[in-house]
């Protein structure tokens, strides 16, 4: 919900559809289940993209099977993909908008934001999350998470990541590909958990649950990562976007190959920590 395009921005979706992916967001929603007391009949899903977060969220919380939805992203692309995705699902609505500036009175008792707020800009996060609160129904909800924070990176991984950056900077030369001066892309400059629980507590909400969680991502999973436009101009920023990419993913292959950890089947993996919001609106 950027100034990105809004095909760049739904490049993420191969890697939601990621083992690993699935796993972390249905452990971080059966998680939210547990502070949801009553009935929820109003929800509002932000970044929604092809309504992965939705699915999970009705398959893991069960005060959530008949409530309504309003599904938004700022992707024709993402909307057009979720609805068709999702047309058995019943009670959605779509809605083409930004997270910063929503077209909505409310009130919603639960908004799910799933790995979305790391794209918008520090003043745009302050501003989704104020907006946000004015269309929480008083004791709702608020649930967000993202894997793009200060903090993601496990200790004693820190070589994977410079290794990967090197070695893809390496072929981008060698490719003759120019790099332009450009300053540092938003989505890279990433904020603290505790900056990320000030932003909320200024919005107007109380935190209720913070944490981190840990998985492992195996290849496919970091293949996806770095073809994921907003990583890629990050990590590479200056390069074409779209060279980067493909160039990320091929570097983090084999650098993976090298690197990583052998699970207990033999499979190489590196881990990296999600970060999980859970904040709520005081009763009124």
């Amino acid at each position: 919900m950027d100034a990105t395009p809004a095909t760049a921005r739904f490049s993420f979706e191969p890697f939601a559809e990621t083992a690993e992916y699935l796993a972390v967001n249905r452990a971080a929603l059966s998680n939210l289940g547990r502070y949801i007391s009553g009935a929820v009949r109003r929800v509002l899903d932000l970044a929604t993209g092809v309504g992965t977060m939705v699915q999970l969220g009705r398959e893991q919380i069960p005060a959530l099977h008949e409530a309504m939805v309003v599904c938004i992203d700022a992707s024709r692309e993402a909307i057009i993909a979720g609805r068709r995705r999702l047309s058995g699902e019943p009670n959605l609505h779509w809605l083409q908008a930004f997270a910063q500036q929503l077209p909505l009175k409310g009130p919603f008792d639960l908004t799910t934001f799933g790995n979305g707020i790391h794209n918008l800009s520090h003043e745009d996060k302050l501003a989704a999350l104020k907006d946000v609160f004015r269309v929480t129904a008083p004791g709702g909800l608020l649930f967000f998470n993202s894997a793009f924070y200060e903090g993601t990176v496990v200790e004693g991984t820190e070589g994977f990541y410079r290794a990967k950056i090197l070695r893809a900077v390496a072929e981008l030369k060698q490719m003759g590909v120019p790099r332009s001066k450009e300053g540092r892309a938003e989505a890279r400059n990433w904020l603290k958990p505790e900056e990320y629980a000030e932003l909320v507590r200024a919005a107007g909400f109380e935190i209720v649950y913070l944490g981190q969680r840990e998985v492992r991502v195996y290849r496919e999973g970091w293949r996806l990562i770095c073809e994921y436009a907003d990583y890629a101009a990050g990590a590479l920023h200056g390069y074409p976007v779209d060279i980067a990419a493909k160039v990320l993913s091929r570097a983090v292959v084999s650098v993976l190959d090298e690197m990583g950890f052998l699970d207990e089947h033999g499979q190489r993996y590196i881990p990296r920590r999600w970060l999980e919001v859970i904040a709520r609106k005081a009763p009124g």
